[in-house]
């Protein structure tokens, strides 16, 4: 019967049985459904096994840590179901109660194979909203650094120089007023700063336009030293508001990057979305860096750009060469619009 299965698997391209360990796990839990299946006979009743389920969980969890699509997991139950309603069919004609059995036995399957379901749906999902929620750690992270040291420092200054306009207030009005004019100037500098940071924060919200989106935050960047230039083509309602969204976290780190530890001269960000994929490249003339170090790192950035592409089943490469600049590509497959346009 496993045989059978697994030659069935195999016919049908489901991709469960291409890899090793999601093949065994797959025939695993295939035994574990036919051993539940033959108690349920003996006992003349549904009879489930709960001890498996561990075996359960690590699948939901393995397969989503492989990206395997959950609908591959369900086209897998439904031939196992197929599979053994026939085989049973085959031999009960010698029965007694052919129908009797043949009810207990699809009512013992369904059961078996919809709890393992239930199981690994939910450490497939356990398992996705970690990521998500390590990703949003980090995003606050990086939000708490950037208040610390862009707004931070200013004012500090500010403040030490309030305490000196205080201690030359009555001695000497002239080097008061020189202390607070400087005050009034750190604490607009830290203001430009809180801005810069806080037009970031407003496009937590859904990206409507990724290309708008974009060029507002770029405006909180651009300086005398950098130019900086966004290119959308494609229609961007073919990307699912999802996918914008986190492509634009992705993009907005990248160009971040760039300009913060890049010293460039020029950023180039386009992204080119079709009715099958999304692609984003950000690219700078700057100082650049070895990638090796910044792995062995653990760059907060580079991490959280990894996991969001990740989450939507896509890849990100980076690549940068000391004093030649970096490079940073991201690829999302749609194939939810794919199939839309055959």
């Amino acid at each position: 019967m496993l045989l059978a299965y697994e030659r069935e698997l195999h016919e049908a391209g489901n991709p469960i049985v291409r890899e090793r360990e999601s093949r065994a796990q797959a025939m695993a839990q295939a035994n574990a459904t036919l051993t539940d299946l033959i108690r349920s006979l003996r006992d003349r009743k549904v009879t489930m096994d709960s001890e498996r389920w561990l075996l359960t969980r690590d699948i939901g969890e393995s397969r989503a840590a492989s990206r395997l699509d959950p609908r591959d997991s369900l086209r897998a139950a439904g031939t196992l179901f197929e599979l053994i309603l026939g085989e049973v069919e085959r031999h009960v004609s010698t029965e007694q109660a052919p129908l009797e059995l043949l009810t207990l036995t699809a009512l013992a399957v369904n059961e078996s194979i919809n709890t393992r379901i239930r199981e690994a749906a939910s450490a497939y999902t356990g398992y996705l909203l970690n990521i998500i929620h390590r990703a949003h750690l980090n995003e606050r992270r990086r939000i708490a650094r950037e208040l610390h040291d862009r707004v931070g420092p200013g004012l500090s200054v500010a403040h030490r120089q309030l305490e000196l306009f205080e201690m030359f207030a009555t001695s000497g009005p002239s080097r008061a007023a020189s202390r607070a004019g400087k005050a009034k100037q750190a604490v607009g500098e830290a203001m430009q700063n809180l801005r810069a940071v806080t037009s970031e924060l407003r496009f937590e919200d859904t990206v409507t336009s990724m290309e708008k989106a974009l060029l507002t935050f770029t405006e909180t960047l651009r300086t005398d030293e950098v130019t900086i230039r966004v290119s959308v083509n494609g229609d961007e309602t073919w990307a699912p508001p999802a996918v914008r969204d986190e492509s634009f976290l992705v993009i907005r780190e990248a160009i971040r990057n760039a300009v913060a530890h890049g010293a460039p001269a020029v950023v180039l960000a386009r992204i080119d979305i079709s009715p099958h994929d999304l692609r984003a490249s950000v690219e700078d003339d700057g100082v650049g860096f070895d990638t090796g170090r910044a792995g062995r790192s653990r760059s907060v950035g580079l991490s959280s750009m990894r996991e969001r592409a990740e989450l939507m089943g896509g890849t990100l490469n980076v690549s940068s060469w000391p004093g030649r600049g970096s490079h940073v590509e991201l690829l999302v497959p749609l194939p939810g619009r794919r199939e839309a346009t055959v």
